[in-house]
């Protein structure tokens, strides 16, 4: 019987509008939602998942893999573009995540390979480099002594919170390939819920059965979304790091709680979040998983990588995969996800009502089965115009958020630009003054941009009647930013 379904994405990329530079997003945040509905299915039970952590691993696995192996993760993960896209993509994430401050979403990666499997070097530096994975040839002939060192592993991935995800009957001598994808995340709300008001209530399973939690309540504006037709409403709870959030999909049924589980990518499709003033009763809750993951894959039409697999880009070695485990772990309390126990975490008790108007809040009660995500929007950079007297020109400034992110941005500005959201905003900006005098040679430049036929038996005939060809294609460009605009005089003339 379904009680709780968690569906706990620490993501950089799920459920993102206007939030990742990439074509991917829209693809990728359904492929997710259908996983959840797939592994739902498949274990019938409460549990923590992360479809990006699956996701990114098995991206990982698809640029190993070729031929119909490689297409089979493809097409299940939606994904698009080329496979440097990917990798880039991925990294970029990867960087986004580890750079994020106030939160820690860690999801490890690891292959262990049998001792007598070759792993090939450009595959090792896509896992490292890219994927931020581990890689380790392993002795699959001592069962017990290799569960133990994987679960230690997961042990510590997760602190401590996941202690076996692999038991010793998982492998055996002809175990050639395993992949380890662990979750934690931790962060604390930008508003508490106050440990003070938290009391007993009713958690209903069913309509005529209940059980008594920890509930949860706080009062404040939150974005939501209402939708009295599909019997559903939608709300985020931000983080201090308010790039994430913690979406809850509440029924507003607990008849409905099946149907609101099978039609999740309509609701998400029409979700229309506004700002509204809320009181959230949200119970308190404590989730561990750990998955063997193949049949869900295999629900999502991965079937050859379990089955005469073509992993030549992994090991030229006849291998194929044995499972893919998952380990994640979430504690909501007072404090956030996984923030540290709220009786022992010192913090300010919070009044129950965030500041705003005295006015009558709509109540949101999760006391019935449920759904939640924890959301990151990563964008890996920022844009900002600064108008010029004539407002019809604009200084554009696009600013990576780290500086590891500096080449990613570059590589990805095209797609950058075409999900860019400008909305007006109060920013303090500080810029460099700066004078930068270029001289270029064209000629490459346009070559590379297919312009061949200009420099070698051109038609030029327009210009003149003698036969004449470009030699080449010179440009100086002059630009001194300060405080008075660009080239706009010396600062200091007034």
């Amino acid at each position: 019987m379904l009680k709780i379904c968690l569906f706990v994405s620490a993501i950089a990329v799920v459920f993102g509008k206007h939030i990742t530079p990439c074509a991917q997003v829209d693809q990728f945040n359904d492929y997710s939602i259908v996983f959840f509905q797939k592994l739902i299915k498949v274990t019938g039970e409460n549990l923590a998942l992360s479809a990006y952590a699956t996701g990114k691993l098995l991206s990982l696995i698809m640029l190993g893999a070729r031929g119909e192996t490689a297409r089979q993760i493809k097409d299940a993960l939606n994904l698009v573009g080329s496979d440097r896209d990917i990798k880039n993509w991925f990294r970029g994430l990867t960087l986004e995540l580890n750079a994020a401050k106030n939160l820690t979403i860690d999801t490890a990666i690891k292959a262990y390979l049998a001792e007598c499997v070759d792993l090939n070097a450009d595959f090792e530096n896509l896992a490292t480099n890219y994927f931020d994975a581990g890689v380790e040839n392993i002795n699959f002939y001592d069962p017990e002594q290799t569960a133990l060192k994987i679960n230690n592993w997961v042990q510590n991935k997760t602190d401590n919170e996941i202690n076996k995800i692999i038991d010793e009957n998982n492998i055996n001598a002809l175990t050639r390939l395993i992949f380890i994808n662990t979750l934690y995340f931790s962060g604390e709300f930008k508003y508490p819920f106050s440990i003070s008001a938290t009391e007993k209530a009713d958690f209903f399973i069913s309509k005529t059965e209940s059980v008594k939690v920890d509930m949860m309540t706080i009062s404040g504006y939150y974005l939501m979304s209402r939708h009295p037709d599909l019997g559903v409403s939608m709300i985020y709870i931000p983080f201090k790091n308010q790039r994430a959030k913690f979406l809850l999909i509440v029924p507003d049924a607990v008849e409905k709680a099946e149907y609101v589980q099978n039609n999740i990518l309509t609701i998400w499709h029409n979700r229309n979040f506004t700002k509204r003033y809320v009181q959230v009763f949200l119970p308190r809750f404590k989730l561990a998983s750990a998955l063997l993951m193949k049949p869900i894959l295999e629900k999502l039409g991965i079937t050859r990588l379990f089955s005469k697999p073509d992993l030549n880009g992994i090991s030229r070695d006849d291998i194929a995969l044995s499972e893919v485990f998952q380990s994640a772990f979430i504690d909501v309390n007072e404090i956030g996800a996984n923030a540290g126990p709220a009786d022992t975490v010192p913090v300010e008790d919070v009044a129950l009502t965030l500041p705003g108007p005295k006015i009558k809040p709509y109540v949101l009660k999760v006391n019935l089965p449920y759904l939640c995500s924890v959301l990151y929007d990563g964008l890996g950079a920022s844009m900002i115009y600064i108008p010029y007297k004539n407002q019809r020109a604009k200084l554009f400034i696009l600013i990576p958020d780290v500086i590891e992110k500096a080449e990613y941005v570059q590589n990805n500005i095209r797609t950058i630009w075409r999900n860019r959201n400008v909305t007006q905003k109060y920013v303090q900006v500080f810029l460099p003054r700066f004078r930068i005098v270029s001289d270029h040679s064209l000629k490459p430049l346009l070559e590379t941009l297919g312009i061949t036929r200009l420099f070698s038996q051109p038609d030029l005939s327009g210009i003149s009647t003698d036969d004449i060809v470009a030699s080449e294609v010179f440009q100086r460009a002059v630009i001194d930013v300060n405080e008075l605009g660009t080239n706009a005089g010396a600062a200091d003339a007034g």
